[in-house]
């Protein structure tokens, strides 16, 4: 009997042992599948986040390239200007013929909003799309904020000229609007 009850005691001990082992190994799948996963996860991340960053240069190039096209007209027609004060008249005209087939106010205001992460038409918020796609890096945010700040400015001095050119008076509100801008770039900065 004592052999008998030490066989089926160690038939019980080897059934744990192997359940065991299967507990293991079950344990141990669970997590690579668990780090196979969160890799997954932070590759879907990425993209997404590389999506919306190309998704917001695609949406705002147009308007890149129109302020710098219009900023370089600004600066040809004030050569223009100074070299030949006599047809400043026809140089200002010429400039706003340009300025109107290439813009309307609403390009720097849509600009405005989706910087200040307000709803757009677009729906984008641009100062989150960067920081998700740089990773809250200070650097690259703060090149990113230098450019973007330089944009605006070429922007609303293009706004100023024709302004001035149509004697208009309604550049005052991007003095504010201007101070929001580096307000919340700032606040962007200081996340990082």
């Amino acid at each position: 009997k004592i052999q008998s009850m030490a066989s089926i005691k160690d038939k019980i001990s080897g059934v744990l042992k192997e359940k065991l082992q299967i507990k293991d190994n079950i344990e141990k799948m669970q997590q690579q599948e668990i780090s196979q996963l969160e890799g997954i996860h932070e590759k879907v991340k990425n993209t997404c986040e590389k999506i919306a960053f190309n998704e917001m240069e695609i949406k705002y190039s147009e308007f890149k390239r129109n302020v710098e096209f219009l900023f370089n007209e600004f600066n040809r027609m004030i050569k223009k200007v100074t070299e030949d004060p006599e047809h400043a008249k026809q140089h200002k005209e010429e400039f706003m013929k340009t300025y109107n087939k290439k813009t309307n106010t609403m390009y720097l205001d849509e600009f405005y909003t989706a910087i200040m992460e307000e709803s757009s038409c677009f729906g984008s918020k641009m100062m989150t799309v960067y920081m998700d796609y740089y990773n809250k890096s200070r650097v690259c945010m703060e090149e990113r904020c230098k450019y973007l700040d330089r944009l605006i400015c070429k922007g609303i001095i293009v706004e100023m000229a024709k302004s001035a050119i149509n004697k208009e008076e309604e550049m005052n509100e991007w003095e504010n609007k201007f101070q929001e801008i580096q307000a919340k770039m700032q606040k962007t900065l200081n996340e990082c």
